[in-house]
């Protein structure tokens, strides 16, 4: 299993994400990516839940690595993109956004939130989810439907 990409800067994210026109660029954002205060249960929770994904993300790499690139990015040390992307709610543990050719392709998976997938996914789903990126991006769509619905997984507001 490969280890995901980091990207370091807000510089790094822009130029991956504006340079690979062939490819969808996912981008997974977190600020817990290390947990920084074991004795508090919601940022652990969050921390688990990061890993958890990342290994998801780690393990598909290989099987999407022609048609789809996949990066983490910490978003204590590049709060560049928070605002942007709303990536500050703290019931998230993380965001995954996708971008095909310089543009945020949403994906529509009924939870509400179209703009970024914030809930552990199975690796084959995963799979699932970036294929409809990838068809819907390259017909110059900016919505993709996924496959399967995860109503269920929506945070509650």
């Amino acid at each position: 299993m490969a280890e995901l990409r980091h990207l370091h800067t807000a510089w790094d994210v822009d130029r991956t994400i504006v340079l690979d026109e062939e490819h969808v660029v996912a981008v997974r954002f977190s600020r817990h990516e290390t947990c920084a205060d074991e004795d508090d249960p919601v940022a652990f929770e969050h921390h688990m839940l990061t890993a958890q994904m990342d290994g998801a993300l780690a393990e598909i790499a290989t099987r999407v690595r022609n048609f789809c690139r996949i990066y983490a990015v910490d978003t204590n040390k590049v709060p560049e993109f928070n605002e942007m992307f709303e990536l500050n709610d703290p019931r998230e543990p993380f965001a995954l956004l996708f971008f095909f050719k310089n543009k945020h392709i949403k994906l529509d998976v009924s939870t509400g939130n179209n703009n970024k997938v914030n809930f552990v996914v199975e690796p084959d789903d995963l799979i699932d989810m970036i294929e409809v990126v990838y068809r819907a991006g390259d017909k110059g769509r900016g919505l993709a439907t996924g496959v399967k619905k995860f109503s269920h997984m929506a945070i509650a507001r």
